[in-house]
């Protein structure tokens, strides 16, 4: 949560003082506690927030941003974004790159192929710790990432918990807006595939993942935001002729949360196999396309942090990556 005011009115003091708001609540209520979090608890659950069946555990504490350290993480994470396209580029000809990013040979040949969009990777989620006013990253999830409907919604049930919603800097806080990004990426992606032709999209992942009750989340927002969106597994696909189904739905994007590795496994199955012969022949946009294995795998921090392959990068990503990647 980011205190929603101009760098000069909110620093570190604000935030240490946003911080020990809460404490202090929390420890004049504490008997208060377990019914609070089992409040929160059954908000999530009405807001379709749960994963494997069961709540996302959490605690009553939320994490503050000031809107300094809020652009330094955006800035750092677009940085290493933008590392990751210059990587993704360099795997078909810099035989280093592809020895170290160790891809099988389908994913690598699948990763090569043009995908019709200017970016490989338009959802993604670079997990990093704040360390003061640094960023220090732990990886870059950019094969599947999940969990960006429940950022916006989980933050939306924290600010009406009390020793929020009755703080006094309350007004001063400020959410995340992670579902009107992802919206704007499949129209982005909608827009290079199928230029003035109407959205069709489906959310794709096998039917009894974890993680599938997001899926209902993300739809609800897509069909909000003008986005007519089906959930499908891959086995629900078909192709006839160059039009890829869902259900009976034409598709003409496709919001891939199913992991590449997996799909490959079952590629032989019906429905699985017309979703790559779709993608290959690009009858349909994948969002995001089989390029973003690549910094997906762990190996690409380590040609993050290896000099050796500064030539690849500008000179901001190089300062970038000395600053915000661990040696790896």
């Amino acid at each position: 949560m980011t205190p929603n005011l101009q760098p000069a009115e909110v620093g570190e003091a604000a935030v240490a003082d946003a911080v020990a708001h809460c404490h202090r609540w929390l420890e004049d209520h504490a008997d208060e506690a377990r019914r609070l979090l089992e409040a929160l608890y059954d908000d999530q659950e009405k807001l379709g927030i749960a994963f494997a069946d069961g709540p996302i555990p959490t605690f009553l504490r939320p994490c503050f941003l000031t809107p300094r350290q809020d652009r330094r993480v955006q800035r750092s994470a677009e940085l290493v974004l933008a590392c990751a396209e210059r990587v993704i580029r360099a795997l078909p000809e810099n035989d280093e790159v592809r020895r170290l990013i160790g891809l099988d040979p389908e994913e690598e040949r699948l990763a090569c192929l043009p995908s019709g969009l200017p970016r490989q990777v338009l959802v993604a989620r670079p997990d990093a710790l704040m360390v003061g006013e640094d960023v220090r990253f732990i990886e870059l999830n950019a094969d599947s990432p999940a969990g960006v409907a429940w950022t916006d919604q989980r933050e939306e049930v924290f600010q009406e918990l009390p020793f929020l919603a009755d703080a006094p800097f309350a007004e001063r806080l400020r959410g995340s807006c992670c579902r009107s990004f992802l919206a704007e990426a499949m129209r982005e992606a909608l827009w290079y595939h199928a230029g003035s032709e109407a959205a069709s999209l489906a959310i794709v992942d096998w039917r009894d993942v974890k993680t599938r009750y997001e899926f209902k989340a993300v739809k609800r927002f897509f069909d909000a935001s003008g986005l007519p969106t089906v959930i499908a597994d891959p086995r629900e696909l078909e192709l006839r002729g160059d039009s890829l189904y869902a259900n009976g739905t034409p598709i003409n994007v496709i919001y891939r949360r199913v992991i590449i590795k997996e799909l490959l496994a079952r590629r032989d199955e019906p429905g699985v196999r017309d979703l790559l012969t779709a993608y290959e022949k690009g009858y349909v946009c994948v969002v995001n396309p089989f390029g973003a294995k690549v910094p997906g795998q762990k190996s690409f921090f380590a040609i993050l942090s290896d000099e050796r392959f500064d030539g690849l990068f500008s000179d901001a990503q190089n300062e970038m990556k000395r600053e915000c990647i661990p040696f790896t």
